[in-house]
């Protein structure tokens, strides 16, 4: 899992299938979030309240831009979405730009854009790169 998540950050076009237990990635980038600096400050409905929107941009957001493919890929589609969030694990390398939040954001939709793209499915990637921005802005406004 953990070479799935280097290697789409470092070489996305040799990635080609993914196993089925990227799922997890997602509950990695959760409890990283819950234990870094982001967190840290907040009151407890402020902590839940960002939690559900952290949780909703990892996994709602990626289940519906997956129902815009066939469903004979979506177990293809579905982790190869989960695995293109793994840029948010490297969030504090970008911490010495101004817009540090920007980055990984850009370089996830581009990751998902590449992927909806190459299958020729433009609608999963206007509305996913909508509903991927309005959950993004939400979580760190």
């Amino acid at each position: 899992m953990f070479y799935n998540i280097f290697k789409i950050i470092f070489t996305p076009t040799k990635i080609s299938r993914v196993k089925y237990d990227t799922i997890f990635i997602g509950f990695i980038i959760l409890f990283y979030f819950w234990f870094s600096p982001f967190f840290r400050n907040l009151t407890l409905y402020t902590f839940f309240i960002k939690s559900i929107f952290l949780l909703f941009f990892i996994f709602l957001s990626n289940i519906i831009r997956s129902f815009f493919h066939p469903i004979e890929k979506f177990r293809v589609i579905f982790p190869y979405y989960i695995l293109s969030l793994s840029p948010l694990l490297l969030i504090g390398f970008f911490s010495f730009f101004k817009f540090f939040l920007v980055i990984p954001f850009i370089w996830i939709e581009l990751l998902k854009g590449y992927k909806d793209f190459s299958e020729k499915n433009l609608t999963a990637l206007i509305i996913g790169t909508i509903l991927d921005l309005i959950f993004y802005i939400i979580l760190w406004r």
